[in-house]
């Protein structure tokens, strides 16, 4: 008969010791000690049960039964947590025996590439020009004033300039 320390440890996720060790020797640490290894299969089997307790509060609160990736994503962040990224609600799963998988959809990807892509329409080149007084200064002084046609004149040297590095632009 199992006792009720096994019952519950049967009810809730939990991570052995044995897996941070494997973890440990993928990430490159060798050698890590027993206690060590013990301490932190704890820990992170505390934090995995947060997060689906979290998980499921917000599965509650939107009034579902289905646990989505939203959910997690939001106790992620509740926890300070940066999201699981890669992974959408929107998916279908299909059940093939005793697995369940996500349905993928074939993509031909020569159709894809021989599509004519168009190119991204380029705007017209606009330049305006307007004074600039310091912070000092309320009113522009004598020097400052310069008259419009010489104004016009350095602009269009700029948009020349501009035309000329950059091929995509005609003037």
């Amino acid at each position: 008969m199992l006792s009720t320390t096994q019952v519950e440890d049967k009810k809730f996720a939990t991570v052995f010791p044995e897996s941070v060790k494997v973890c440990a020797e993928a990430v490159g640490v060798s050698d890590l000690a027993e206690d060590i290894a013990q301490i932190l299969a704890e820990d992170a089997t505390y934090r995995l049960r947060e997060v689906v307790s979290k998980s499921c509060l917000f599965m509650r609160q939107g009034r579902r039964k289905k646990l989505k990736s939203a959910d997690v994503d939001k106790a992620f962040f509740w926890s300070n947590v940066s999201p699981a990224l890669g992974h959408s609600s929107d998916l279908d799963f299909i059940k093939v025996e005793d697995v369940v998988a996500c349905q993928d959809t074939e993509v031909d990807l020569q159709k894809i590439a021989q599509k004519n892509f168009s190119q991204p329409k380029v705007k017209p080149l606009r330049l305006s020009s307007e004074w600039r007084l310091e912070k000092n200064l309320t009113q522009p002084t004598e020097g400052m004033h310069v008259s419009d046609s010489l104004n016009k004149l350095h602009l269009l040297d700029l948009a020349r300039l501009y035309c000329h590095q950059n091929p995509n632009v005609s003037c």
